[in-house]
């Protein structure tokens, strides 16, 4: 579910999966929805790194305070950090939005010449391989009905 924002501050992270292409250096332009949330915020550097597999992009402070919900494991809290700047670097999309994935995540997650499927979850954008995509949404096809259904109790649908 995504978070609403007050209307004098920074606009809410789009919604909706976008398609993005990611170049064989690793390049890759951002959706313009993206671009435009990203440019409403005070700093529009994301911290991009690979997080249990997934290529995930952090905006603002999102990677602190995803941190910080792992406080009551600190050994957990250290190996998710650990792993975060083993992979991960500060990105700034440039004016036009065009930003590189580094190095090492490139490395772990080869995306190059590749589309990737991108999402805001909360305050971070998840980007997803063909195959990992593929996954999500055939496990969400399988529980459609049983989803559904308890959707409609709860006054949903």
């Amino acid at each position: 579910m995504q978070p609403t924002t007050p209307t004098n501050g920074p606009k809410r992270p789009p919604r909706g999966t976008y398609a993005v292409k990611v170049d064989a250096t690793g390049r890759f332009k951002l959706p313009a929805a993206y671009k435009e949330y990203l440019d409403s915020l005070p700093d529009n550097t994301l911290f991009i790194t690979l997080t249990f597999g997934m290529i995930r992009a952090y905006t603002g402070s999102s990677w602190e305070q995803a941190l910080s919900k792992l406080e009551t494991r600190p050994l957990v809290q250290l190996a998710v950090w650990e792993d975060g700047d083993r992979y991960g670097q500060d990105v700034k999309p440039d004016s036009t939005g065009r930003a590189t994935l580094p190095q090492k995540v490139r490395e772990a997650a080869p995306v190059e010449d590749a589309m990737v499927q991108m999402r805001f979850h909360g305050e971070v954008i998840w980007m997803y391989t063909d195959a990992q995509y593929a996954a999500m949404t055939a496990k969400n096809d399988a529980t459609r009905d049983d989803v559904k259904s308890q959707a409609a109790e709860l006054g949903f649908v």
